[in-house]
């Protein structure tokens, strides 16, 4: 992705859909589409309304729909954003494409016939055969031939395409970050961005114990989310949990999906929100954290356990001066003092929160009297956590 920060992240997107598209005769098309975008929660955004650079809009848009009609090529700001369009798909960097071949045939556009042949042969007589702008113009032309999309040459099915292109859209769209109800994500972004990429659809359903609160409305709001997570509409599940199990297999039994459920508690929670290797598509993964360990003895479903690695001395010291300090290293007079107390959360993140929330304003010696009574008290440390 050209001049995009290496260390982007999916939590950089500022919207779902940035919509490209030439004005003239498909302008009418171009404002019902938008508008049904936004009814349906999708926060999608036309170049027209942007004052910030469009450039840098495409890049935190987490996808791109490119409306292509007749009079596209036409516009020098319209091929100049698809080049930048394809840079940010090629980067793997989560940004998605959807074309919409909108009454211009699909090979017209990547093979350059017809009129986009004509229009692309005065581009060469203005800017020169050889020009590296219009070299990129004709290779992101063609490029759009292995990206699908959708294709209408009938006005009276317009209100048609729209629907599945809306439908198509939430197919498409990256997950969101399964970090982002977590404030300081110290030693997590490494962990996880490996594998963000490999799927198609992710949910992170935090504190479902919590949530839950053994209530079937809990567990349906859950049902909810996920679903919404995942690109998903939520259908009208009446009274039943039943109901929402049954829309989240059908829904999502042909996704490749990342599911992570934090905190459970019970089996029944484990039941309603994916009870079965069918209800993902092939190479889906759930990954389940509780305090528990024999409850997903009872879970029916091949499990492999794993304990959780502590930080590292590194993470560790980050993670307890964001609760400390208020940044991710600590103030010069109290280094030493951080570095003992850290050492003494011995890794665990939940440990090294407390602690840093407990100590945040106290001065220095307050900190080694502190420390002190931890290391003197039996179990001041189960306390810690028990009570924060």
């Amino acid at each position: 992705m050209a001049n995009i920060n290496e260390d982007a992240t999916p939590s950089d997107f500022m919207y779902d859909v940035f919509l490209s598209f030439a004005e003239g005769k498909g302008y009418p098309f171009i404002d019902y589409l938008h508008q049904a975008l936004l009814d349906d929660g999708i926060n999608t955004v036309k170049y027209d309304e942007i004052t910030r650079s469009l450039l840098e809009t495409i890049e935190k848009s987490r996808m791109s729909i490119i409306v292509l009609c007749e009079n596209y090529a036409r516009s020098t700001l319209c091929l100049d954003l698809l080049v930048k369009i394809i840079e940010c798909y090629d980067d793997a960097k989560g940004n998605r494409v959807l074309p919409i071949f909108y009454k211009v045939e699909p090979s017209d556009v990547w093979d350059q016939k017809n009129s986009f042949a004509t229009i692309i042969s005065e581009h060469e007589e203005r800017f020169g055969q050889d020009s590296d702008k219009v070299k990129a113009w004709r290779s992101a032309l063609s490029r759009i031939r292995h990206l699908g999309g959708e294709h209408c040459m009938d006005y009276k099915y317009e209100s048609g395409l729209i629907k599945e292109i809306v439908k198509e859209t939430y197919a498409k769209l990256p997950p969101l970050p399964v970090l982002l109800e977590i404030k300081h994500p110290v030693g997590l972004d490494s962990r996880c961005e490996q594998i963000r990429l490999q799927f198609e659809a992710g949910s992170f359903l935090a504190d479902v114990s919590e949530k839950s609160s053994n209530s079937i409305d809990g567990l349906k709001n859950l049902q909810k989310t996920l679903l919404y997570e995942t690109g998903e509409k939520t259908q009208t599940m009446e009274d039943s949990t039943f109901e929402g199990s049954s829309q989240i297999k059908c829904e999502l039994s042909h996704r490749k999906v990342l599911l992570v459920l934090d905190d459970v508690d019970t089996i029944e929670q484990l039941e309603y929100l994916a009870d079965g290797c069918d209800w993902f598509g092939s190479g889906s993964k759930i990954i389940i954290t509780t305090k528990n360990a024999t409850l997903l003895d009872e879970y029916q479903v091949g499990v492999k356990k794993y304990k959780m690695e502590e930080l590292n001395s590194h993470e560790s010291l980050q993670l307890f001066c964001w609760y400390a300090f208020n940044m991710n290293k600590p103030v010069e007079q109290y280094a030493d003092i951080a570095n003992r107390v850290v050492s003494y959360a011995e890794g665990v993140p939940l440990a090294l929160i407390v602690l840093g929330s407990h100590l945040k304003g106290l001065s220095v010696e307050e900190w080694e009297m502190a420390l002190k009574k931890y290391r003197m008290v039996p179990n001041s440390f189960s306390f810690l956590v028990d009570s924060f």
